[in-house]
């Protein structure tokens, strides 16, 4: 996709690379041939882009089991929940993660559990688990399946026993917070990750200026079913900008 954007003679790239290491030679080859590129969500650090947008994955990984550690009361068992292939963002929530649970001595970590990308065999696998592991008290959930782990624990009748903690907002997540089924989860401002690429593509193009910076980290922010209406609206004024 890359090669065919480049034979379009592109005048920049935004990328969200899955394996950085993999797109290293490819990045730095559109930089010597005078396409800037800006890197989101995921950076690839060694190479020469102009920038990377995105959140401190360590930290968000910390800030989980803060929460986590509160929800539980600092004691009991704990699962982290991932998928089989080596992405990096997902690896430094769980590094961040580990750390960070390591200050409560008397919770016991479970896995990592490594289930498919798309989560397809989350729901059984969850089910299965909440069952031989009865005195699980809590899930970290690394990637996008958060949705499908909060089902499999409500309609075994866990909710409230067996706390979630995972990533992102939709309006299906609300609900389940709202049902006391996910405690909490933590956002990182994916618009304004988009936003600012642009922006900062567009002045390097346009302006020709180059940011301040070479990473820009978007706030972590924790929503819980007591905020989580302020962030609802937030998705609803973004589709009426949107649909405009």
């Amino acid at each position: 996709m890359i090669r065919s954007l480049r034979e379009e003679h592109v005048d920049g790239l935004a990328i969200s690379p899955v394996n950085p290491a993999a797109l290293l030679e490819t990045a730095d080859s559109l930089t010597e041939d005078g396409i800037p590129v800006v890197t989101i969500g995921s950076d690839i650090p060694e190479s020469r882009r102009v920038c990377h947008v995105g959140c401190d994955y360590v930290d968000s990984g910390r800030i989980a089991a803060q929460l986590m550690g509160t929800f539980v009361h600092g004691e009991g068992k704990v699962g982290i929940v991932t998928f089989r292939d080596p992405v990096l963002p997902i690896q430094q929530r769980i590094t961040g993660f580990r750390e960070a649970i390591a200050e409560y001595p008397h919770i016991e970590l479970c896995g990592p559990f490594k289930l498919s990308r798309t989560g397809e065999d989350a729901y059984d696998f969850v089910r299965s688990y909440v069952h031989e592991e009865p005195e699980l008290k809590g899930l970290f959930v690394s990637y996008g399946i958060l949705e499908t782990v909060a089902r499999a624990i409500r309609d075994e009748g866990m909710q409230g026993r067996v706390h979630l903690v995972g990533f992102d907002l939709s309006r299906e997540i609300a609900a389940l917070m709202r049902e006391r089924v996910v405690d909490a989860v933590i956002c990182q401002e994916p618009f304004d990750q988009g936003y600012y690429t642009m922006k900062i593509l567009h002045q390097y193009l346009v302006e020709k200026t180059r940011p301040r910076q070479t990473i820009i980290h978007t706030r972590l922010e924790v929503v819980m079913r007591q905020n989580v209406h302020y962030f609802e609206n937030e998705t609803d004024y973004l589709s009426l900008l949107h649909d405009i």
